[in-house]
């Protein structure tokens, strides 16, 4: 391997641990898992094209897991996004909750 490639390489290890502590979540969705799971898939071909390509197989190969993992990625934020959404609400709603409590209790 070209020792320039190190911190493409290095960053790929990095995403890679990331992917990997997060499948480990018991709470992930299953639609989140294969997501990582796609994304571990991917990060790991990449990791071989870089150890092992010529540089013409390594830009066709860099190129094909650059535009998967994009897509992975936009995967993945839509979800954490709609499941924040979610989440905004439940805390609204607590807070409302909150406050009815706080109403309630100075009436009684």
């Amino acid at each position: 391997m070209d020792a320039s490639l190190q911190p493409t390489l290095d960053q790929v290890n990095a995403a890679m641990d990331a992917v990997n502590a997060a499948l480990q979540d018991p709470s992930i969705t299953d639609s989140m898992q294969s997501s990582l799971e796609n994304a571990s898939n991917v990060l790991q071909d990449t990791q071989d094209s870089l150890i092992n390509k010529s540089e013409q197989d390594l830009v066709n190969a860099l190129s094909s897991s650059n535009s998967q993992l994009t897509a992975l990625s936009q995967q993945v934020n839509d979800e954490v996004t709609a499941l924040g959404k979610v989440s905004a609400g439940i805390q609204k709603a607590a807070n409302v909750i909150g406050g009815l409590t706080i109403v309630l209790a100075a009436v009684l």
